[in-house]
């Protein structure tokens, strides 16, 4: 049994957390607001961006693997702005998805490393190649946002919600 669901708490426009609410397996809830931190907040934000990416690279124990997993996780939640990114072992990020796609739908290409090899490789970069390698090819920014408007389908084709959103504007 969880004992607590923990929602971040959205602005009005539904974009960016103002707060998290506990939602107790008891039905009591309790907020807390970044508002309400003062000087705290930053104490808070250092706290969370250490368990967050410290959590990418849990069960790994070679530091080599596990920096590069860290960053692989890092660069998806800053470059690719992908905050519930597949970390830790076995993760295989959005960019090493959309390389394998392009290499793969290019005839040119005659050995198409795996998707596991080419994750590998993605590890290894770090922020500023990835940039770089996402200006020299376009190709590998488009296939990203196709994987992310599959993704959000998918999400959607499975969504618990029937009702028609023209209520909204009624």
């Amino acid at each position: 049994m969880k004992i607590a669901k923990k929602p971040f708490m959205l602005d009005a426009d539904g974009k960016t957390p103002i707060g998290v609410r506990w939602e107790w397996s008891d039905g009591k809830t309790t907020e807390v607001l970044f508002s309400d931190l003062g000087e705290m907040a930053p104490w808070f934000l250092a706290n969370g961006i250490s368990q967050r990416l410290g959590d990418s690279y849990s069960g790994i124990t070679d530091v080599v693997q596990a920096r590069a997993r860290m960053l692989d996780d890092l660069e998806q939640t800053t470059v690719l702005g992908q905050w519930r990114a597949k970390g830790g072992a076995g993760g295989v990020s959005i960019l090493a998805e959309a390389l394998f796609r392009v290499m793969k739908d290019n005839p040119a290409i005659k050995d198409v490393p795996s998707l596991e090899a080419i994750a590998e490789k993605v590890r290894g970069m770090d922020a500023v190649e990835i940039r770089a390698m996402k200006r020299k090819w376009a190709s590998i920014e488009v296939e990203i946002q196709k994987i992310k408007l599959e993704r959000a389908l998918a999400k959607e084709a499975h969504a618990d919600d029937d009702s028609d959103v023209s209520e909204l504007f009624a």
